[in-house]
């Protein structure tokens, strides 16, 4: 099998990194893997690392913070432009001849309208909510644009039951498959944590992501300063950058916390700083996947997350973290005073949390649920629904299953 993906941006952003595990995964199979790119960036990096063939062709996002809906003579100039590069990019894959295109997230339309012009089939892999999680306007509106996706699709793939609920009014419950991400740490981090934290010294937490107001940083700081009213000793570790950075630094003086927060900063690899910490915090307003919660898990630290989109089916109480009401700060300083409380209750959901983890977000297990969508959907007569085998149906059950657990837990 040959698949061609067409990524929205050439950035090292988590939805291009997971699209990156896929390909691995994909390999791995000995499927061959092509890509097509807006510029030579990471993305690029990386496929030419693995020796996968590509080309770039000059695209937009669809969607972003500040996109607001087109309408009349605008709307048709834009579509024409956009159909445009979307030829463009089925001249550069009709070379490949792929059994399949992916557009990897819902940012563009140019692979699914490319796919359409070759009459390959394609898939849109959807890796977020769009508005909810990043506030992104559409430029056909958001239903119009989700809509016409999921019909030059044959199949949608979601990342979390979550993101399947929020598109369910736009892609027909035929088209929806929902296969969790593979979550990748180094290798190194794959044994459980060969120096525990001192018990009796501070209770380290962590942040890890872009920061923004919908990433929650400003609600981890609120939270450790009520902690640190109750005479708790705790303290945080911000790991990241962004144009909220000094906003959030300005916030932590007029708490008078400089003494207990590290804003460490971006870091390309942010792994060994996190295992300083004991718990890690998922304070994000609503976030489709979280990868760094993930992470967080294998790296040995249990996570307490906001009770909001995907974070619910990645976190079961008591068991690897706590989920917190969404935006309630005196929740999520309860949460934290009572694992600092609770030393012990730290260390064994950490080590849950990493069996967990590593059993669960790994690559033998993405690619063996994607390849058998990839393979229904090539097998799917056009206008014909792909309906998924025995084995997929399996693991699919298995999902929706633990997905199930995990909110009874």
């Amino acid at each position: 099998m040959r698949v061609c993906f067409v990524s929205p941006t050439g950035a090292a952003g988590g939805g291009e990194k997971s699209m990156i595990d896929l390909i691995d995964a994909l390999l791995r199979r000995g499927v061959e893997c092509r890509g097509i790119v807006p510029r030579h960036d990471y993305v690029a990096q990386q496929m030419a690392q693995r020796q996968v063939p590509f080309g770039v062709v000059k695209y937009h996002p669809w969607v972003g913070p500040d996109i607001q809906p087109l309408h009349g003579v605008r709307r048709a100039g834009k579509i024409l432009l956009r159909i445009g590069r979307a030829a463009r990019v089925a001249q550069v894959a009709r070379k490949w001849r792929c059994d399949v295109m992916v557009t990897n997230t819902l940012d563009i339309m140019e692979g699914a309208v490319a796919a359409a012009m070759l009459r390959t089939p394609h898939i849109t892999h959807v890796r977020e909510f769009g508005d909810l999680d990043h506030g992104w306007g559409f430029e056909l509106g958001a239903r119009r644009q989700m809509s016409i996706l999921a019909r030059l699709s044959r199949l949608c793939v979601l990342n979390s039951h979550a993101v399947a609920a929020h598109h369910a009014a736009t892609v027909p419950a035929a088209k929806r498959r929902v296969i969790y991400n593979a979550c990748l740490v180094p290798e190194r981090y794959a044994q459980a944590r060969a120096a525990l934290p001192d018990r009796a010294g501070p209770l380290w937490c962590v942040i890890t992501g872009h920061v923004s107001a919908s990433k929650g940083q400003d609600q981890a700081v609120a939270a450790l300063a009520r902690v640190r009213q109750t005479g708790r000793d705790v303290r945080l570790r911000v790991i990241g950058g962004g144009p909220a950075l000094p906003a959030l630094r300005r916030r932590v003086a007029e708490l008078g916390l400089e003494a207990w927060v590290d804003l460490t900063g971006y870091l390309q690899e942010p792994y060994e700083m996190m295992r300083t910490a004991e718990v890690a915090l998922m304070c994000s307003r609503c976030e489709a996947f979280g990868r760094v919660a993930i992470e967080a898990m294998k790296l040995g630290l249990p996570v307490i997350g906001s009770a909001s989109g995907g974070t619910v089916e990645q976190i079961r109480d008591g068991f690897n973290g706590w989920l917190y009401r969404p935006d309630d700060v005196a929740d999520l300083a309860d949460k934290i005073a009572h694992l600092a409380d609770h030393r012990d209750t730290v260390i064994a959901m950490g080590a849950q949390a990493q069996r967990w983890a590593w059993q669960t977000f790994n690559l033998d297990r993405y690619g063996e649920q994607m390849l058998a969508v990839l393979h229904e959907c090539v097998r799917a007569k056009p206008g014909q629904q792909p309906q998924l085998d025995s084995h997929s149906q399996r693991d699919a059950a298995a999902t929706r299953a633990e997905s199930a657990a995990d909110k009874r837990e």
